[in-house]
């Protein structure tokens, strides 16, 4: 592990995550809930062992997507789950999380990611890479 929970957290709130300590934690858990049942094998293996402990639980034992969600349907189901009033401030949290796992992930493993996600979330994480720290209420 070469992050600790505490800094990774920081990176998602340098981001533009939420700024309370229990909306990160509940952020980070649905971002990678929902990102992890939509990988197999050991590319998701690979991106457990690149976060803290207890997030790396959430990859490795996230049951499988019963259909895969889009990109759009990702950042909505986000909203839902983590309580974001608008969708765009969903898709901050999203960028903001997504941007300190790639971090973390390296090119490598973000490619091979994405090859087995669906059309769209290269954006996502495109987006999410060059995201900016950002001021939030």
């Amino acid at each position: 592990m070469g992050v600790s929970r505490d800094d990774f957290l920081d990176q998602v709130v340098q981001r533009g995550g939420p700024r309370d300590e229990q909306g990160t934690e509940h952020l980070v858990r649905v971002v990678l809930g929902l990102l992890a049942e939509h990988l197999v094998g050991a590319d998701r293996l690979d991106l457990a062992g690149c976060l803290p402990g207890e997030y790396a639980a959430v990859v490795r034992d996230a049951p499988a997507a019963d259909r895969p969600l889009s990109a759009d349907q990702f950042v909505a189901a986000v909203a839902g789950w983590a309580g974001t009033a608008a969708t765009d401030g969903a898709l901050q949290d999203v960028g903001a999380v997504l941007g300190a796992v790639a971090d973390l992930a390296g090119e490598d493993l973000l490619e091979r990611l994405l090859l087995q996600l669906p059309a769209g979330y290269g954006l996502l994480l495109n987006a999410s890479q060059r995201a900016r720290p950002a001021g939030r209420t």
